[in-house]
């Protein structure tokens, strides 16, 4: 994860924080490049032949990318621009996902064994190689937004939005039959507990809502235990989204309705009409933000703008949604909006994210000119508390600083952090000193 996500990270926390219900899906996550966008997991699929782009067919044989030719994987010729990113979600879909499945052993021309994901890439999808696949995947984004007359980023955000609705929509389908996880509990569909506990979070009396359900007190205990324990181990987030596009649609209040529309026409469709400016969006994000760092009570926070935590779920929800639609748009008014209540509230530095990730960056290599090395992963450490222990995030910085180093032909501080690097890797073998000098190699 990189800064930019964090950013993102910081809005989701608030739209977690308030509702006293189980949570609906929180906004987006801005990728760090279109390569590689972190697209969160919606509804509505029916909009996916709604979206208003074009129906032109992919080009046919090998692509060029980044100056070298590739030949075309098996599968991919001729097919739409959704029916393109929706192959590209659901391969990422089973990458994400590799741990449960067992793929043969292979090795590659130099007898070092591949990875599960490279394997499935390999036997399964036509890829000769791993490379092959992150160029290919670059390459489309880049073909299709010449197309749809949108960046890269944008292009892949968007349509990988409406991809992921679809792939949720059909496992809904598949997990709705008798014995699945989104079969009814004791008579009742997810819909309608959600629709009771929206009821009740928008401040409906508890033990009529349950009645008008169908259900008496003990029934209602039991049902809700069983859909809370089915959404809480559920990993694909398919029951999280019917219940969280059912929600909104149960919901009440002064922005129920731009809720329920963004709910069900989804990425691909028209959300309708702002229930609030994307600047108050983030002026509430930071005020909240600010509350829980000083241990205040968020929703004292959204009660002095005249909400109540419905209103914030609601608000949520449609942004979640119209930031997938025009993601460089809303990342660059967040960096802007974010810097300025952060640091109205007390909650920032008044530097916005990008400025923020230069100052990171120079920190460690500060530290790896200084002789303080060894302060660079406890400075990481305590700057994300949230991601102290997530090795990826970790090393993501440091090769941001090496890349730094690059630019400026400082081999030195180089050294000095893929020293610390070394200790992130997972699947590194080789002793710490041949390990750097090779990585050097490959640098300068």
């Amino acid at each position: 994860m990189g800064f930019l996500d964090k950013m993102k990270k910081k809005a989701q926390s608030a739209i977690g924080q308030v509702p006293q219900v189980p949570q609906v899906p929180q906004a987006p996550q801005v990728p760090q490049n279109y390569a590689q966008p972190q697209v969160p997991q919606a509804a509505a699929a029916q909009n996916y032949a709604q979206a208003q782009v074009p129906q032109a067919a992919a080009p046919v044989g090998g692509f060029h990318y980044n100056g070298e030719h590739f030949p075309m994987p098996q599968g991919w010729d001729g097919l739409s621009i959704e029916d393109w990113f929706f192959k590209l979600e659901s391969v990422r879909e089973r990458l994400m996902h590799i741990d449960d499945e067992v793929m043969p052993p292979m090795t590659d021309e130099d007898g070092d064994v591949l990875d599960a994901e490279e394997v499935l890439l390999i036997t399964q999808y036509g890829f000769q190689h791993a490379g092959h696949w992150e160029n290919f995947r670059n390459w489309g984004a880049a073909n299709w937004a010449a197309q749809t007359g949108e960046t890269p980023t944008d292009c892949e955000f968007r349509m990988s939005g409406i991809a992921r609705e679809r792939i949720i929509a059909d496992k809904a389908t598949a997990m709705s039959g008798p014995g699945g996880v989104l079969s009814p509990v004791e008579g009742v569909s997810c819909e309608q507990w959600a629709h009771v506990q929206a009821g009740v979070a928008s401040g409906g009396d508890h033990a009529s809502l349950v009645a008008a359900a169908g259900m008496d007190a003990p029934m209602w205990d039991r049902v809700n235990a069983e859909w809370t324990a089915r959404m809480s181990t559920e990993t694909s987030g398919t029951i999280a989204t019917v219940y969280s596009t059912a929600f909104a649609a149960g919901s009440s209040g002064q922005y129920s309705g731009a809720a329920a529309q963004a709910a069900v026409v989804g990425v691909g469709g028209d959300v309708g009409a702002e229930p609030v400016s994307f600047e108050r969006f983030v002026e509430l994000t930071e005020a909240q933000g600010a509350a829980s760092t000083r241990g205040e009570d968020p929703i004292a926070v959204l009660a002095s703008f005249g909400m109540s935590p419905m209103d914030w779920s609601n608000i949520g929800q449609y942004w979640a949604k119209k930031q997938q639609q025009e993601a460089t748009k809303y990342y660059e008014l967040y960096n802007q909006y974010s810097a300025v209540y952060a640091a109205k509230y007390g909650n920032g530095d008044g530097m916005t994210n990008d400025q923020r990730e230069v100052k990171i960056v120079n920190d460690i290599l500060n530290m790896a000119g200084s002789g303080q090395t060894a302060q660079i992963i406890p400075f990481l450490q305590e700057y994300f508390p949230e991601d102290a222990q997530d090795m990826c995030v970790l090393d993501g910085w440091l090769d941001r600083a090496c890349d730094k180093c690059v630019e400026t032909g400082d081999q030195g501080r180089a050294q000095q952090i893929l020293w610390m690097r070394h200790g992130l890797q997972d699947d590194v073998d080789e002793p710490v000193a041949e390990w750097v000098q090779s990585e050097l190699e490959s640098l300068f």
